[in-house]
């Protein structure tokens, strides 16, 4: 029976199973030629968790570790990961090649040694995103048919704010620059070149375009007032408004007082999550 009480946001667990305890483990992903770095939080007990894959953005300051130990808490596995080319990870950093990393990630959380070994329910794999993880997230919930759940946090539109770079030359160099400290920390990139890809797929990387492929997904979208990276007028609030105006039906949808990495509400932010977690696996 369920302990009503419990509060995963607030309070370590009040039983854990001795021969399937909660644990921590590192974690290599093949994608393509390239290894993946990784942590696998492994929830109490023995059986099949469901799994979230905990998606950061660029290039990833915000790993989200906080709310990983709750979700873990609340009886779900969690993996993060390092995209290919960024913190430590093999490969070349291309946002296309995110993509394809959380594609080949799902498949490894698939493999029915992968499912045995770290108690993952293949058939519960959930997605959420922070910033651009956010946008990488809900591609690939609308490319995949069997995931159903996503959430984006600070969601960021790379296809929508490349049609204002497209049209303003000073759009374009604000969002070089801000790219410019992130890629310090990613290898055999550019800003321009991170531009220039955005650009290039900016019809196919809109996610306005793509409402009626999320109409039977359950969706969390929480944005942030004082967004400054990914200011919720041209990220956030346009998704939110377009997944309405389509009558998505599963959508749950808030703004918070804060800023692009919810530093200041950190607990509301991961209560919100595991609320909506504990709904959709109900």
């Amino acid at each position: 029976m369920k302990d009503l009480s419990f509060n995963p946001v607030i309070q370590d667990p009040n039983y854990i199973d001795l021969k399937f305890p909660p644990s921590m483990k590192p974690i290599l992903i093949k994608s393509d030629d390239c290894k993946l770095l990784g942590t696998f939080f492994i929830a109490n007990g023995i059986n099949p968790h469901p799994t979230v894959i905990l998606l950061h953005g660029f290039p990833g300051n915000q790993v989200n570790f906080d709310i990983a130990h709750a979700i873990q808490r609340a009886g779900f596995n969690v993996l993060i990961f390092r995209y290919r080319g960024c913190w430590g990870s093999e490969g070349k950093y291309s946002f296309k090649s995110c993509l394809y990393d959380i594609e080949n990630t799902i498949c490894f959380l698939r493999n029915e040694k992968v499912t045995e070994q770290f108690r993952v329910n293949s058939k519960k794999i959930i997605l959420i995103g922070h910033s651009m993880g956010g946008f990488f997230g809900l591609m690939n919930c609308i490319k995949d048919k069997n995931i159903s759940d996503v959430a984006a946090l600070s969601v960021f539109n790379p296809g929508l704010i490349s049609e204002y770079i497209k049209n303003n030359i000073q759009v374009r160099e604000k969002a070089v620059e801000n790219l410019k400290m992130g890629v310090e920390f990613c290898r055999d990139t550019s800003a321009e070149s991170l531009i220039e890809e955005m650009l290039i797929n900016s019809k196919e990387w809109n996610l306005l375009n793509y409402t009626q492929n999320l109409m039977d997904k359950n969706i969390l979208l929480v944005g942030s007032e004082f967004d400054s990276i990914a200011p919720a007028e041209f990220h956030h609030k346009p998704l939110a408004a377009a997944l309405k105006l389509a009558k998505v039906k599963n959508l749950d949808e808030m703004t918070l007082s804060t800023g692009h990495s919810f530093t200041d509400k950190r607990i509301k932010l991961t209560k919100i999550i595991i609320d909506w977690l504990l709904k959709i696996n109900n």
